[in-house]
């Protein structure tokens, strides 16, 4: 196993934040209880994909792979209605352990033109069901309504 020496973790850390040995030195109590967090295999988006619609149903995002797990890290949804449109809610819908969920909710003024849109970083990457379909829903039966999504993340190879 490896050891760790503390007065190598101490200097790492001063050369990450940027403290000078000659004018900023860390305190004693600090120095005695540091412990170090270290993030192992952390991952950043590698997959970005965006989808819009006119269409009265739901407009497909991204299909998440049948055989490797797919983590959601970032989503928006934009919506621009005319004054006669009559959609009731948007939302961007995964499934997360079996149930179908909606990440957010929004809420436009049926029969107002108008235009919405909401986006989100995620401060945890969101596990998504293998083989789901990442879709953003907004239904309408009159007017005019353009929804468009998009999602980042990461597959675990």
């Amino acid at each position: 196993m490896a050891q760790l020496k503390r007065s190598t973790i101490v200097n790492n850390i001063s050369n990450v934040l940027g403290l000078q040995s000659s004018t900023d030195k860390l305190p004693v109590e600090v120095n005695d209880k540091l412990q170090a967090v270290v993030e192992v295999g952390v991952k950043t988006s590698n997959l970005v994909r965006a989808a819009t619609g006119a269409t009265t149903s739901d407009v497909n995002i991204y299909t998440t792979p049948t055989d490797k797990d797919f983590y959601l890290t970032y989503f928006d949804f934009r919506a621009i209605s005319d004054a006669t449109a009559d959609c009731s809610t948007l939302s961007i819908q995964v499934v997360i352990d079996g149930v179908t969920r909606a990440l957010s909710r929004r809420y436009p003024v049926p029969a107002t033109a108008q235009a919405i849109g909401f986006g989100s970083n995620l401060a945890y990457p969101l596990k998504i069901d293998r083989g789901t379909i990442i879709s953003l829903n907004g239904t309408f039966t009159v007017g005019t309504f353009t929804k468009s999504g998009a999602i980042a993340g990461f597959i675990l190879e």
